[in-house]
């Protein structure tokens, strides 16, 4: 799952959110759709927030491939960079104050609206003047007499305010408003919000006409008045709009051509798609890392995957005869999955191994910069003289720390090798997982 401040999450956010803005451009933008138009802007804007924190878990194998004694993990823990803690703090810190200002933005307009009503007269109604256009929040309505020249036109106005109100368009608005908070940096949060205001006022417009008799083109001359008045409230559903060309061919436009009703069964689908898609790539990148298994001639080979038997200090297994098919072609000599005595790393347990990666893996930088972690599985041969052979990733995460991880495997010392118990030295196959954590 990824965290807000992470650079994938906000590629994830904005790729998410314009390629469903994108869609409904070409899909939706322009059809008669507009209660489901008004359900699917906000669908899209929260899963331009949700979708990067998913992560779909795709079926794989949970075994390392090649039966193998399972060392218990090492962890190289990030901390103490300077550098990079600065850089991370730096971003938390522009993001935390940006944020900051759009809330302290937001709080300031809703108190401005509530300063508003109460300055003004009447109850539902509210009568203003000054720069102000007519709007309405939540059930009411604010009205600038200033700019009405007719009662006539007062009626239109407090009646196209009236959808607006039934159809609780400020309730959208508020949840755009406060996505914008936090994904200020998604370009396309905003365009979608902008979408969304327009599709209020053909909903405004197509549910007055329907349920008055007001004359159609008084309506269309009230609207090329409003657009001559341009200053707008983020927050609240101004009557005035710059969309006049648009709202009147949506006005005298049939309400459903036979083809727009099957749009939403092609959207939907593609929507699914699209988030799918986006909440498994992780899961596909680090399949595809899997994928790195026993290198022989620049092809992958497969082998079959046995579960790995995980020993404890000291812990002596008896002999079963388990040991690696075709190894002794390979190697010159048997390699076995178990032993009756274990072999000692510097003359003591094998965990002392685990001890000495601890010690010497150091956290690549390039690795620290692109913010990457994660673990990774290294096989490798303990001869029968005690030597490191054979070191290579069992399942890989990154090109970075797979090297890092599997360049200090091969730099360790000679082993004590293992035995059977009649005493004959045998080579045994490990696997350790190094997990590398930025802390």
């Amino acid at each position: 799952m990824n965290n807000i401040l992470q650079d994938t999450y906000i590629i994830e956010s904005i790729l998410v959110s314009g390629i469903l803005y994108s869609i409904y451009l070409i899909g939706l933008r322009n059809s008669s759709t507009l209660v489901f138009n008004r359900i699917l802007l906000l669908v899209i804007s929260f899963l331009g927030f949700l979708v990067p924190f998913l992560n779909f878990s795709l079926p794989q194998n949970s075994t390392i491939p090649t039966s193998s004694i399972l060392l218990e993990g090492v962890t190289i823990i990030l901390s103490g960079n300077q550098t990079l803690m600065f850089d991370i703090l730096n971003w938390k810190t522009i993001y935390f104050v940006i944020t900051v200002i759009f809330l302290v933005h937001f709080i300031f307009q809703i108190i401005h609206i509530f300063r508003l009503g109460q300055n003004s007269e009447g109850d539902t109604f509210k009568i203003i003047s000054g720069k102000y256009p007519h709007f309405s929040f939540f059930n009411r309505i604010f009205i600038n007499t200033e700019l009405i020249q007719s009662k006539n036109e007062m009626d239109m106005i407090i009646e196209h305010e009236k959808v607006h109100v039934k159809q609780m368009h400020s309730i959208d608005i508020l949840l755009f408003e406060i996505l914008k908070i936090f994904l200020w940096f998604n370009p396309f949060i905003w365009l979608i919000k902008n979408l969304a205001v327009e599709n209020h006022e053909y909903l405004a417009d197509k549910g007055m006409l329907k349920t008055t008799t007001i004359n159609i083109y008084d309506y269309f001359n009230e609207l090329l008045q409003s657009t001559l008045f341009n200053y707008n409230i983020s927050i609240v559903n101004n009557f005035n709009n710059s969309l006049l060309k648009k709202r009147i061919k949506m006005i005298t436009k049939q309400n459903f051509k036979r083809i727009e009703r099957f749009i939403p069964l092609l959207i939907i689908p593609i929507f699914l798609l699209v988030g799918v898609f986006f909440a498994c790539t992780d899961n596909i990148l680090a399949n595809e890392a899997s994928k790195e298994q026993i290198e022989g001639n620049g092809e992958v080979q497969e082998e079959e995957s046995i579960p790995v038997t995980q020993l404890k200090d000291e812990q002596k297994i008896n002999y079963k005869g388990n040991f690696i098919e075709g190894s002794k072609e390979k190697y010159g000599e048997v390699v076995y999955v178990n032993a009756d005595i274990l072999p000692k790393f510097n003359g003591e347990s094998h965990q002392k191994f685990i001890t000495y990666i601890q010690d010497n893996l150091v956290y690549p930088e390039e690795a620290k910069k692109q913010n990457i972690q994660g673990k990774v599985y290294i096989q490798f041969i303990v001869s029968s003289k005690g030597e490191i052979i054979d070191a290579k990733i069992a399942r890989g995460i990154n090109k970075i720390l797979d090297e890092e991880a599997l360049k200090i495997i091969k730099s360790s010392p000679k082993w004590t090798p293992a035995m059977l118990e009649n005493g004959e030295n045998i080579a045994v196959q490990f696997t350790c997982p190094v997990s590398f954590v930025l802390n």
